[in-house]
């Protein structure tokens, strides 16, 4: 039985032998969408909304995709998904801006108990302390049973200052702690 799939947004449809999804894939728990290709169409859309309640672990990638508009596009193709995702207990983003991560999350109606952002990206806005966009993340519903966040060290902040960088890293580790997140970076991986 299919528990796990990887798809990419460049996939118009599923082939037809998927068809209908919950019923080829009954225990499809994890689905990982690589979305550097740009939005899902419609008709992808649509088929993902129908398994998104079964879903307990989401990873979604950004790579590649460098234009605000295009990732805007993205992440609107990706809502109605995001908002039928009522099981998701683990996600996994890669690539995404601090506001990006905010919005992903503020969709997302379970409670999740693990996080990966590896990497977070930053821009010139973020030098500065923690950015806006990962502290407002602590106070959305979806978080309030997280247990482990992790967010790579080597990628976690860009600052050009090395003591802003670790003054941003140390302000999210706090942040974590106070919550009762156990926080964690590269050198410490987490299982489900």
């Amino acid at each position: 039985m299919l528990e796990s799939l990887f798809i990419t947004s460049d996939l118009p449809e599923l082939p037809s032998f998927f068809l209908p999804v919950s019923t080829f894939a009954p225990r499809l728990t994890h689905l990982e969408i690589n979305t550097s290709f740009g939005a899902l169409s419609t008709i992808l859309q649509g088929i993902l909304q129908s398994v998104a309640p079964q879903l307990t672990r989401l990873g979604l990638t950004f790579t590649l995709v460098r234009s605000p508009e295009r990732r805007d596009e993205i992440l609107s193709s990706l809502q109605p998904f995001l908002i039928a995702c009522t099981s998701i207990i683990a996600l996994r983003l890669h690539d995404p801006f601090p506001s990006e991560l905010h919005h992903v999350l503020s969709l997302l109606p379970s409670r999740l108990i693990l996080l990966d952002v590896s990497p977070l990206l930053l821009d010139d806005e973020d030098a500065e302390g923690m950015p806006k966009g990962l502290a407002e993340a602590f106070d959305l519903p979806c978080m309030a049973q997280l247990r482990r966040w992790r967010i790579t060290r080597e990628f976690l902040f860009s600052a050009p200052d090395p003591a802003l960088e670790a003054l941003a890293e140390e302000q999210w580790r706090a942040a974590c702690r106070a919550r009762g997140i156990e926080p964690r970076g590269a050198e410490r991986y987490f299982t489900d």
